[in-house]
């Protein structure tokens, strides 16, 4: 379930943001408010997201891919079960 999560929405939206115009930049108000709501662990991976995100705008698109796929491939697999106590839970990519 999380592999197809990861191509289905992950993957889009991060090469989405990859190739939007402007910087991708996360407001100090934006991330307290990942921080508060989803806690520190949250907040670190949302800011290894955004370096990741900013480093992967000059390559060519499969090295974008490529760079997607091994930052969220770090990310350890745990079943729905497990985090959220649920069969199935669509986690937000904050929560993820």
């Amino acid at each position: 379930m999380k592999k197809i999560f990861l191509f289905t929405f992950l993957v889009p939206l991060a090469l989405y943001l990859i190739n939007a115009e402007s910087t991708y930049n996360i407001s100090q108000s934006n991330l307290k408010k990942i921080e508060t709501k989803y806690g520190s662990k949250a907040l670190k991976r949302v800011l290894l997201w955004d370096k990741m995100l900013e480093s992967a705008k000059t390559k060519t698109t499969i090295k974008k891919l490529k760079t997607v796929n091994d930052f969220f491939n770090k990310i350890r697999y745990m079943s729905d079960r497990r985090v959220w106590k649920r069969k199935d839970y669509w986690a937000s990519p904050f929560e993820f």
